[in-house]
C-alpha cells in the first residue's frame, strides 16, 4: 500500500522543509554523527509546529555497575570484534569511539531547552544501555532561548566543529512567509 511519502535526504543541519510543517520528529541512533548538536535541535524545532514531538533513541551507558561493566566489555571488545568478522572493522572499531561524543544528560537537556523545547523526559530502556528522550515543542514567546547563550559542550564540541558540514547547507530563505534551508540540488 501506497502512503504517499517524499523521501528527502538532507542535511539535518537544514531541512529543506517549512517552519511549523511537522507534527513529529524521530532520530534513532544518530546523534553520535551530527556536528553540531546545538544546531540539529533549533533545526528540528524550526520544522516542528508548537507542540510537536520529539523522540531520540539513543544508547547510554547503564547505571549499575554490573551491567555498565558487561555493556563497556560488550561495546568496546566484542562489537569491534565481531564487526571486524563480519563487516567492515573501520566502522565498528570507530562505533564506540563515537559514543564518546555524545553530551551528558543535562547538557543534552540543556540543548534541547535551549532549543525551544520542554517536557524533557528521558527513559532508559534494556537495563540502561539505551534510552528514550521525549521533548515537546513550546509556543513561541517572544524569542525561543530567552536571551540566553547556548550551552557549550567543551572541548569535544570544540573538535567536532573542525568536521563542519562542508556546503551542505547554502543559506535559510524565506518562503511564503516561512523559512527554509536550501540544500543542493545533486543529494
Amino acid at each position: 500500500r501506497r502512503i504517499g511519502a517524499v523521501f528527502v535526504q538532507a542535511d539535518a543541519g537544514c531541512l529543506p522543509l517549512p517552519s511549523g510543517w511537522a507534527t513529529v520528529v524521530l532520530s534513532g541512533f544518530a546523534l553520535r554523527n551530527f556536528v553540531s548538536l546545538p544546531l540539529v535541535f533549533a533545526e528540528t524545532a524550526r520544522v516542528l509546529a508548537a507542540g510537536g514531538r520529539l523522540a531520540l533513541l539513543e544508547v547510554d551507558t547503564p547505571r549499575h555497575w554490573l551491567l555498565r561493566w558487561g555493556h563497556h566489555f560488550y561495546f568496546t571488545r566484542f562489537v569491534p570484534l565481531l564487526g571486524a568478522l563480519l563487516a567492515d572493522a573501520w566502522a565498528y572499531a570507530y562505533l564506540p569511539q563515537s559514543v564518546s561524543y555524545l553530551p551528558t544528560e543535562s547538557q543534552l537537556r540543556a540543548m534541547l531547552e535551549h532549543a525551544g523545547f520542554h517536557r524533557i523526559v528521558k527513559r532508559p530502556l534494556s537495563g540502561g544501555i539505551v534510552q528514550l528522550i521525549t521533548a515537546e515543542r513550546q509556543e513561541e514567546s517572544g524569542g525561543r532561548d530567552g536571551g540566553r547563550e547556548p550551552p557549550s559542550l567543551g572541548k569535544k564540541e570544540e573538535v567536532r566543529r573542525d568536521h563542519l558540514l562542508r556546503g551542505t547547507c547554502t543559506a535559510v530563505v524565506p518562503v511564503e512567509k516561512q523559512e527554509v534551508c536550501q540544500t543542493p540540488r545533486s543529494l
